[in-house]
C-alpha cells in the first residue's frame, strides 16, 4: 500500500508511519475527558457508568490496549489488556470506591493507556495516551414552568433550566410531544441559568390550556436517562378581531356621493401576546375610481384582552353613481393566523335624495334639526350629537387649527366638544358662541392661531357657514340620503337682510358639502312654535281643548332674539271628543333683535368685572375683561334661577324634599362657581336654601381663575333686577301691540325658548294673558328648541298642502308690503313689512313718485334704498333692505314713477316706470 501523503513508499503491515515523508498511518479515536457519576443517595451501591467508544480503532492492523496506571480510588474492567479489531471500539466499565474517596466528592483522576499494534515488536508501540477521569455526584436537573404562545410565529421556545453539576446532554425526550429538542452535545457549567432550546410541536392553534409535561434527558455518561416533570402553560398568540361599530358589517356602508364620512373600526387583541400592528394596506377590490378610503393610522400596539379604534375616511366624488364596491384591508401583524389579517369592508354608494323638507331651527345657543321619520308619518327630532340622547346642540363653534396649503384651511368642531375646548383660558379667542345676534352688523371676529402676529379675520355670516356644514354632515348621516329642501326658522324680528343673510349661509355651507339644494324655505321662529303648540299640544291641554276660539301670544325669549307673535286660533270639536284646528289667523307681532339670554349674561359679567376690578367696566372697551366673566355670569343667572324655583316650591313641599328632589341643577351650576365643594352634600346644601329664604341679604360667592382675589359677592336680587330692566321695555311694546288690536289682555301667554325658563320671565309678563303656559309636548316635558323645529316641520306641510289648515290675516299690523313711504330730500322709501306665508301671490305696492337722486356725466342714475320698519311704536327703527338703481339715458329730469313687488318669499324687486314701460332696476345687497 502507497503513503496517502507522498505516493512513493509502500507501506508494508505492521508499520507504523511511512519511512519515507513520517505520515502516521493509524488513526485512533480516544476520548481523553471522562466524567463519571456516582449516587450520593446510594453510595454503598458503588455503581459507575459504562464508557462506550473510550478508543476506536481506526487503522487496519489489530490493536493492544491495557491500563497501564489507574488512581487507587477507581476501578477499571476489563484491568488487562484488552485487543481491538480494526474499526472497533474500547469500552470501559469504570467505577469509583467510595471509602478510598472519603464520601461522595469531586475528584479528579488519570488513566494511562498503552497501545500497540498485536504481535509487533516495541518499535510498534504508540506513545502512551493520557485520559482524565473526573468524578461528580449524580447531576439534578430542575426545569421551571414554562410558558408558550400557540401560534409564535418562530415556533421555537426556550426551557428554563438549573443544574448542580456539568452535564453533557445527549438527547431529550417530552411527553406529550409539545416540545423538540435538537441541539445535542450541548454542554452546561455548574449553577448557571440554561435556556434550553426547543421547537414547538403543538397541535394547530390551541387555546389557552396547562399541561403537564415529562422530560426525559440523556446525559453523556450516564446509563439511564433523567427524568421529571413541569408545568407548561399555553397561552394564544396575540390574536386580531375587527369589529365595525354601528351595524353588522355584512350590511354594509351606505355612502352618500359627494360626501366625506368616517367608519370607525374596533381592533380588538383577543390574544394573550401584545399585538403589533405595522401596516394597513387598503385595496379597491372593485376598482371603482370615484370611492377613496383611507386610515387615520399605520401602526397601533394593543394590550391583551384590550382595543383600539382606527378610523376610515371614505370619500366619494360629488359625481359619483350609486355603486356597490368592497375594499379588503390588510393589517401586517404578529398574530400567526392570516385569516385574521384581512378584513372585508363593504360599501354601497347611494345618491337618493331625501323627499321631505328638513327643519333647521339655528339657534343663538343651541340648534335642533326636524324630519319625517321612515314611514313619513311622525315628525321627530334627530340626535346630532353621537351617544348623547339630548336632540339639541351647542350652535358654538371652537377653531382647532388654520392650514393654509388645504382647500377649506379651518379645522373646528361644534356642541359640546366646542364648549369643553372653548373653556379652557388659553382656547378662549379660537371658541365662538352666540355669533347669529352678530349677522348683518358688520361685526368681525379675529381668531388667533397661536401663531405670533397670525390671526384670522372672519364675518359672522362665514362662521355661521362653518357651523351649518357641521349641522348638515350630522343630518346626512342620520338620514343616510341626501337632503334637498330645507326650511329654515329665523328670528321673526330679523330684518329681511339678515334673514336672506341666514338663507345664504345655508345655501354655501350646502354647496361646501357638495349638496345641490332644490329650496330653503324661511319660518318665523314664533309662527313655528306657535304651529307646535296649537296643533299638537293645545287640542291635548284642558284650557284650550274646550273653546272654539281663542287668543294666543307666543313669547320666544331665546339666547340671542325675542320674538312675539299674536294669534287667534279656531278650532272645532270633532264626533270622537277629539279637538281639530280649523284656522290659525295672525294678528300682531313684535320683539327686540338684540334682547336675548345672552344679553342678560353679559350684563351679570359687566356687573362681576366691576366688582372684580373695582371700577365700572365699559363693554365697548373692556370686553375681554368682560369674556372671561361670561361663562361664570351664566352659572350665576342659572344658579339664580334654580333658587327662585326652589323659593316656588316651597309653598307646598318642604325644605327636605327639594333638597332630596329639585337640587341637582343648583349643585352643577354651584360647582361650575367653584363654591360647589361648601354644599357637598344634602346638608350644607339644605343651609344654603335656608339662608337663602331666610336672608333677603344673601349673597352668592363668585370666583374666577382669570382674576386674582377673593371671590366677589352678587346678590340673587341684583339678577333678577337685570331681568326685570330689559324686559320691561319689551313688556311695554306688546302691551301696545295687544291695545292696538283690541285683544288686551289675551287668553293665552305661551312662553318658548330657553331663557324663558327664568321664573322672573313668567312674572314680568304674566299680567298679558289670563292663562300662562310653556310650550310643551304631549308627555309635559319641557321644550326647548325642539318645539320650533318641529313646529317648522308642520309649516312645510302647510307649503306642500299636505296640511290642512288655513292662515290667514289680510289686515296685519305689521306688514311686508302697504304704503310706501316718500322721505323728501333723501331718496329713499320707508316700507312696511307683511309676514309672507306660504304661497300668495306677489304684491305690488302701488305706484309712488321718487326724486332724481344724482347726475352722472354717463347719464342719469336713478337710485333709491328701501329700508324695514322694525319697530311698532312711533319710534321709527328702521333696516336697509337694498339699494336699488337705473341707469336711464333719454328720461325726465324731474321726477319718476316706481313700484315694489314683494314674493311670498320676502323677495323685493324695483321696477320704474320709463317710456311707458316698467323697467327692472339693479338690487345691490
Amino acid at each position: 500500500m502507497l503513503c496517502e501523503r507522498c505516493a512513493v513508499w509502500e507501506i508494508l503491515e505492521g508499520d507504523l508511519r511511512c519511512s519515507w515523508c513520517g505520515l502516521d498511518q493509524f488513526g485512533l479515536d480516544v476520548k481523553t475527558n471522562l466524567r463519571l457519576y456516582v449516587y450520593p443517595e446510594n453510595p454503598s451501591a458503588n455503581k459507575g457508568v459504562t464508557y462506550r467508544s473510550v478508543l476506536r480503532n481506526l487503522s487496519r492492523s489489530r490493536l493492544t490496549v491495557s491500563c497501564e496506571a489507574t488512581p487507587d480510588w477507581l476501578l477499571v474492567s476489563p484491568p488487562r489488556t484488552s485487543v481491538v479489531e480494526p474499526g472497533k471500539s474500547l469500552d470501559l466499565a469504570l467505577s469509583a470506591d467510595i471509602q478510598k474517596l472519603g464520601g461522595v466528592t469531586i475528584r479528579e483522576g488519570t488513566i494511562v493507556l498503552a497501545i500497540a499494534i498485536a504481535n509487533q515488536e516495541s518499535e510498534s508501540r504508540f506513545d502512551p495516551v493520557k485520559v482524565k477521569v473526573e468524578v461528580w455526584p449524580l447531576p439534578q436537573i430542575n426545569i421551571k414552568p414554562l410558558t408558550v404562545f400557540s401560534g409564535s410565529p418562530s415556533g421555537r421556545a426556550e426551557v428554563d433550566m438549573e443544574v448542580w453539576s456539568p452535564i453533557s446532554i445527549e438527547s431529550v425526550t417530552f411527553d406529550p410531544p409539545y416540545l423538540l429538542f435538537d441541539e445535542p452535545g450541548m454542554e452546561l457549567d455548574v449553577d448557571d441559568q440554561h435556556h434550553l432550546p426547543v421547537r414547538l410541536n403543538l397541535p394547530g392553534l390551541i387555546g389557552s390550556s396547562t399541561h403537564s409535561v415529562s422530560f426525559s434527558i440523556k446525559v453523556v455518561g450516564l446509563p439511564e436517562p433523567i427524568v421529571g416533570q413541569f408545568e407548561m402553560l399555553v397561552r394564544k398568540s396575540a390574536a386580531l378581531k375587527v369589529v365595525e361599530s354601528g351595524d353588522s358589517a355584512s350590511l354594509g356602508h351606505e355612502i352618500l356621493a359627494g360626501s366625506e364620512e368616517h367608519i370607525d373600526l374596533a381592533l380588538a387583541n383577543n390574544g394573550d401576546q401584545v399585538l403589533r400592528i405595522d401596516g394597513v394596506q387598503i385595496v379597491n377590490k372593485d376598482a371603482v375610481k370615484q370611492l377613496a378610503v383611507h386610515a387615520d393610522k399605520e401602526s397601533l400596539v394593543i394590550q391583551p384582552g384590550q382595543e383600539e379604534r382606527l378610523r376610515l375616511k371614505v370619500t366619494t366624488a360629488p359625481d359619483a353613481t350609486t355603486a356597490n364596491c368592497w375594499f379588503e384591508i390588510i393589517f401586517s401583524s404578529n398574530d400567526p393566523d392570516t385569516r385574521h389579517n384581512t378584513y372585508n369592508l363593504w360599501l354601497r354608494v347611494v345618491d337618493e335624495e331625501y323627499a321631505d323638507f328638513i327643519a333647521l331651527d339655528f339657534g343663538t345657543t343651541d340648534s335642533a334639526v326636524a324630519i319625517l321619520d321612515s314611514k313619513g308619518s311622525q315628525h321627530m327630532n334627530v340626535l346630532l350629537q353621537p351617544g348623547l340622547r339630548d336632540t339639541k346642540i351647542y350652535s358654538n363653534i371652537f377653531f382647532k387649527s388654520y392650514v393654509a396649503e388645504r382647500e377649506m384651511p379651518y379645522a373646528w368642531c361644534i356642541g359640546r366638544e366646542a364648549r369643553q375646548l372653548g373653556t379652557q383660558t388659553e382656547n378662549r379667542g379660537r371658541f365662538i358662541k352666540a355669533i347669529k345676534t352678530k349677522v348683518g352688523t358688520g361685526h368681525r371676529e379675529v381668531i388667533p392661531f397661536g401663531k405670533k402676529g397670525f390671526d384670522c379675520t372672519l364675518e359672522p355670516e362665514e362662521i355661521i357657514t362653518f357651523i351649518m356644514m357641521d349641522l348638515l354632515g350630522r343630518t346626512r348621516s342620520v338620514l343616510r340620503k341626501r337632503p334637498t329642501r330645507f326650511i329654515l326658522s329665523v328670528p321673526t324680528r330679523f330684518s329681511l337682510r339678515r334673514k336672506e343673510m341666514l338663507r345664504e349661509a345655508l345655501r354655501r355651507a350646502a354647496e361646501s358639502v357638495s349638496l345641490n339644494l332644490n329650496a330653503i324655505e324661511m319660518v318665523d321662529e314664533s309662527l313655528a312654535a306657535g304651529l307646535f303648540y296649537f296643533l299638537m299640544r293645545g287640542p291635548r291641554d284642558e284650557y284650550i281643548r274646550s273653546k272654539e276660539s281663542y287668543t294666543a301670544m307666543i313669547l320666544d325669549f331665546g339666547g340671542g332674539t325675542t320674538d312675539t307673535t299674536v294669534f287667534r286660533v279656531r278650532q272645532r270639536r270633532q264626533n270622537d271628543g277629539s279637538v281639530q284646528v280649523d284656522d290659525i289667523e295672525v294678528i300682531g307681532a313684535s320683539g327686540d333683535a338684540t334682547l336675548g339670554g345672552e344679553e342678560i349674561s353679559l350684563e351679570i359679567a359687566e356687573l362681576l368685572a366691576e366688582r372684580f376690578l373695582g371700577r365700572r367696566v365699559d363693554p365697548r372697551d373692556d370686553s375681554s375683561e368682560i369674556r372671561k366673566l361670561e361663562d361664570e355670569a351664566e352659572a350665576v343667572k342659572l344658579a339664580v334661577s334654580e333658587l327662585l324655583r326652589i323659593e316656588r316650591l316651597t309653598e307646598t313641599v318642604s325644605i327636605e324634599d327639594v333638597v332630596e328632589k329639585e337640587t341637582d341643577a343648583l349643585k352643577s351650576h354651584l360647582e361650575y362657581l367653584r363654591i360647589g365643594h361648601a354644599y357637598g352634600d344634602d346638608g350644607e346644601l339644605r343651609r344654603l336654601v335656608e339662608a337663602y329664604l331666610e336672608d333677603d341679604s344673601f349673597e352668592l360667592p363668585v370666583e374666577s381663575n382669570d382674576f386674582i382675589g377673593q371671590a366677589v359677592k352678587i346678590k340673587p336680587q341684583e339678577v333678577v333686577q337685570i331681568f326685570e330692566r330689559k324686559l320691561s321695555k319689551l313688556k311695554e311694546e306688546l302691551e301696545s301691540v295687544l291695545r292696538r288690536i283690541n285683544q288686551m289682555p289675551v287668553d293665552v301667554l305661551l312662553l318658548a325658548g330657553q331663557s324663558s325658563l327664568f321664573p322672573t320671565v313668567k312674572e314680568v309678563f304674566d299680567g298679558l294673558a289670563t292663562y300662562v303656559d310653556f310650550v310643551k309636548d304631549p308627555s309635559d316635558r319641557l321644550v326647548l328648541k325642539e318645539c320650533v323645529s318641529l313646529g317648522a316641520l308642520y309649516y312645510s306641510f302647510y307649503l306642500s298642502g299636505d296640511l290642512n289648515l288655513t292662515i290667514t290675516g289680510a289686515e296685519r299690523i305689521w306688514t311686508r308690503v302697504g304704503r310706501p313711504r316718500f322721505m323728501p330730500g333723501t331718496g329713499k322709501i320707508g316700507f312696511q313689512e307683511l309676514i309672507p306665508w306660504g304661497s300668495e301671490p306677489p304684491r305690488e305696492s302701488e305706484p309712488f313718485k321718487l326724486t332724481k337722486a344724482r347726475d352722472v356725466s354717463a347719464g342719469d342714475i336713478l337710485e333709491f334704498t328701501v329700508e324695514e320698519n322694525l319697530s311698532m311704536g312711533e319710534a321709527m327703527k328702521k333696516a336697509p333692505l337694498g339699494a336699488y338703481g337705473l341707469k336711464l339715458q333719454d328720461a325726465s329730469p324731474s321726477d319718476y314713477t316706481c313700484k315694489l313687488k314683494v314674493s311670498s318669499k320676502g323677495e323685493i324687486e324695483a321696477f320704474c316706470l320709463v317710456k311707458d314701460e316698467w323697467q327692472k332696476m339693479e338690487f345691490k345687497l
